[in-house]
């Protein structure tokens, strides 16, 4: 029973834990919100430079 009781203080200290985000949390989401920004962006120059090379190509 002990071991069974330690287990749910355990849960229950992971659960109170992972309620409140953490520091890194919102970190997180920003730097991957920076990251898909700057990749979108990458995407988008290169997206406009393909199309405008295929006329002067061909």
């Amino acid at each position: 029973m002990s071991r069974a009781m330690d287990g749910n203080t355990e849960g229950r200290r992971l659960r109170k834990k992972r309620r409140p985000f953490p520091c890194p949390g919102p970190h997180l989401v920003n730097a991957l919100y920076l990251v898909n920004a700057r990749l979108s962006m990458l995407r988008a120059m290169s997206w406009k430079a393909w199309l405008s090379s295929i006329p002067l190509a061909a």
